[in-house]
């Protein structure tokens, strides 16, 4: 098949013509004397593109100015302004023909079909307080600070054409034009299996009942989620929902010890400041000793992990993405409600917000989500209560920076700074500095290893003195910090770096200080930089309010994913797919499909690998934990998916095949040899590959048989990379009990086939009679 171009640069708004009376071509010209070359990617690996079905368009470089920051939706005729005055650069884009090629528009009729539109929008045809409403133009205002401004207005005018060739209304004048009716109708076919004008009405079960709201919002150590744990452990039927599996199993053992006080009873008990979760620790809504007459059977649901208490229980804890919505309780618990907008998982927030089924909902979260939230339970006519809270202890940012000197580092700080390698240069510039030994805590660790090292940096008397972590910091850990230095305010974030979004910065800044974890009379938290020159931002950034969220996120559902599949040409891509539902569905504002950098990646990956799945497999791979931009994952997965796709079964030790996983794994156990940074690199994938196995494992039992194994090596994969943390960190005399006790190694017994069978039984029939 044919390799496709795709072109580095964008035309100019001077090359319109040029682009619509003849759009295909190799060389274009932006301006006198320059050429802009085109540039064919490289298609021997699957995340570049293959054929014509898997172009993914970059946004095209349009002039469309500051001003698009200050679009909202309260502000409609900036809106219309800008909707009007930019369409013709849009239209003007060779990506934008290219794209409705993908989608089975003929090319001949694109230049058209791009000139009719933008005469109408620029006649003003579509800016009447109807075309308002009928074309979602107010999108236009709902930009997230994460997006790129060209990308995200390429969406929307894109989704805006679709939505107005698909008027019936539109159809004669679209004739009139010299349209033909075959291109309006199957332009109006593809946005009608991509469209979800009332996403509730996907969720009968809870449009059946009249639910009650109640949001918990406020700063980090605000002890908003006091009260909703409470009703919880006092509910006949309930469930928590929570981001990380970490926060699910720390409720479970809680409800099952009975260490949750539950609502309207009093308890003299100590309370837990030591807990990952913002409660108050003056109030024993948590408690050190559990007390059995509070202990409730609960059950426990997270996409690699099943722990079931008593098959009777009548409470779960599990990850969002686990959530049933056909099961019926008394109250739900879902905490960080604002990741409902994250461009990611934020779609298992939404289903939670439209689908649970319960008669009394807590979100706990940000002030952000209160106006999203409103705007979604107006729609399902849902009673919602908002209660706000205050940070329980001052958070204060210093008027000095470090200077960049590292002795003015002390004991409780934490510095923060965002990728690995700076993490562990840090690390070892501070031991050498400061002779104190520093723990760790980024993304790539495994939650128990982080919780295992939030555990040394909390302990005060074994010489862990220094914190240093990513954002990681910011979610599901209890850490006793005094003050947050952030040694960088940029990050690298889809593609390109950019400084920290005011949410991010409080929720870091925000972990200082945490009440009750240094005793009453401790100091105000504290934050400030390592340099100099980054302080003004984080002053100024820490002064601004949070800005409230825009859209929420969704996922294409099955039968829009088949019915989408239909709509476009034969045999296209899984990818282009995905990118119909972002390009041209017609939505109600505040909700959005997700379509990101990973979803690109990941779905060229299953196009390449499990060709002629179907699409509940599909479906399956895509809902996976699979790290597709981890390049010591790449052999594993590509094993992994080959042998699931070519012989319906993968083993897996041959997954593992002639990965150095396993050779790794040995070389740290048997501690002969120095530890480097490539080994423990290699050991962090290994530990989600086996994660990955058991997610698998649990849904496709026949096809990916060897969960006891996988369960065997976790936690074997899981105290090496203690052990290379151990080894790679300066050794201190006299401090070492503390450290020999983590690093300790006991073959795990494995777990028996009978039990195994059990557990995916019991994972099965949850699933399904929940589905």
């Amino acid at each position: 098949m044919q390799r496709v171009a795709s072109c580095s640069r964008w035309i100019t708004p001077e090359s319109s013509s040029t682009c619509l009376g003849s759009h295909i071509s190799r060389r274009f010209r932006s301006a006198p004397g320059r050429r802009i070359s085109v540039r064919y990617q490289n298609p021997s690996h699957p995340s570049f593109s293959r054929t014509r079905n898997d172009i993914t368009p970059p946004p095209p470089k349009v002039d469309i100015g500051s001003i698009a920051r200050r679009l909202t939706p309260d502000k409609p005729e900036a809106i219309l302004q800008f909707f009007e005055k930019h369409v013709a650069d849009w239209a003007a884009s060779k990506r934008v023909a290219d794209r409705l090629v993908l989608f089975g528009v003929p090319l001949e009729h694109i230049p058209t079909v791009l000139l009719v539109f933008t005469q109408a929008v620029t006649s003003k045809k579509l800016s009447t307080h109807n075309g308002y409403m009928d074309y979602s133009l107010e999108r236009f205002g709902r930009m997230s600070p994460d997006d790129d401004e060209r990308q995200y207005f390429d969406m929307v005018y894109s989704t805006v054409l679709y939505t107005w060739v698909s008027d019936p209304a539109n159809q004669a004048f679209l004739e009139s034009q010299g349209i033909p009716t075959s291109v309006i109708l199957g332009m109006r076919g593809l946005s009608e299996a991509t469209s979800r004008a009332h996403p509730g009405d996907h969720y009968p079960a809870a449009r059946g009942l009249r639910r009650k709201f109640i949001m918990h919002v406020g700063p980090t150590n605000s002890g908003k989620t006091h009260h909703a744990l409470r009703a919880l452990a006092a509910a006949p039927t309930g469930i928590y929902a929570g981001p990380l599996r970490l926060l699910a199993h720390e409720i479970w053992e809680r409800l099952n010890l009975g260490q949750i006080v539950p609502a309207g009873i009093e308890e003299e008990a100590p309370p837990a400041p030591d807990s990952a979760f913002d409660v108050s620790p003056e109030k024993a809504s948590l408690t050190k000793v559990g007390n059995p007459k509070y202990a409730r059977g609960c059950n426990m649901i997270t996409g690699e992990e099943v722990k079931i208490v008593d098959e009777n229980a009548r409470l779960y804890s599990c990850t969002v993405e686990m959530i049933k919505t056909n099961m019926l309780y008394d109250v739900a618990v879902v905490d960080e409600i604002q990741m409902i907008g994250d461009s990611e998982r934020g779609f298992a927030w939404t289903e939670a917000v439209l689908g649970l089924n319960a008669r009394e909902i807590h979100l706990c979260g940000e002030e952000t989500a209160v106006p999203l939230v409103e705007a979604m339970l107006k729609e399902t006519n849902d009673d919602l209560v908002v209660n706000r809270y205050e940070r329980l202890t001052p958070l204060e940012v210093e008027k000095q920076s470090l200077g960049g000197d590292l002795s003015k580092i002390r004991k409780g700080d934490c510095i923060v700074t965002f990728s690995r390698r700076s993490i562990f240069q840090m690390k070892r510039d501070v031991e050498k500095t400061m002779g104190v030994s520093c723990a760790t805590v980024y993304g790539r660790l495994p939650p128990e290893v982080r919780s295992e090292q939030a555990d040394l940096f909390n302990d005060a008397n074994n010489g862990f003195d220094v914190l240093i972590g990513s954002d990681a910091i910011g979610m599901g850990l209890n850490l006793k910090i005094r003050r947050i230095i952030f040694a960088e305010v940029r990050k690298y974030h889809d593609n390109h770096v950019q400084y920290l979004s005011i949410s991010s910065t409080k929720q870091i800044a925000g972990r200082a200080g945490r009440f009750g974890l240094h005793g009453k009379e401790s100091p105000a938290g504290l934050t400030t930089t390592l340099n100099e020159e980054d302080l003004p931002f984080l002053t100024r950034t820490m002064k601004l309010p949070i800005p409230s969220l825009k859209t929420a996120r969704i996922t294409p559902s099955n039968p829009s994913l088949v019915a989408t599949a239909s709509a476009l040409p034969p045999h296209s891509a899984m990818n282009t797919i995905f990118l119909a539902h972002a390009y041209t569905s017609k939505l109600a504002p505040t909700y959005r499909y997700i379509y990101s950098g990973a979803t690109r990646v990941c779905t060229n990956y299953l196009d390449a690998y499990i060709q002629g799945a179907s699409m509940t497999d599909f479906e399956v791979m895509l809902a996976a934990p699979i790290p597709w931009r981890d390049r010591e994952a790449l052999p594993f997965i590509e094993r992994l998916l080959t042998l699931f796709s070519t012989q319906g079964i993968a083993r897996l030790e041959e997954c593992l095949g002639e990965t150095a996983f396993m050779e790794t794994l040995d070389k740290v156990e048997a501690r002969k040899v120095r530890t480097t940074n490539e080994d423990l690199s290699l050991l962090e994938t290994f530990h989600k590959m086996l994660g990955l196995y058991m997610w698998l494992s649990y849904r496709r039992p026949v096809a990916f048989p060897d969960q006891a194994r996988a369960m065997e090596l976790k936690p074997r994969v899981q105290v090496g990379i203690e052990v290379a943390l151990e080894l790679m960190g300066r050794r201190r005399e006299g401090k070492g009990e503390r450290r020999r006790k983590v690093i300790e190694y006991s073959p795990v017994k494995p777990t028996g086939e009978s039990k195994l069978n059990k557990r995916a039984k019991m994972f099965a029939q949850y699933t399904a009679k929940y589905a």
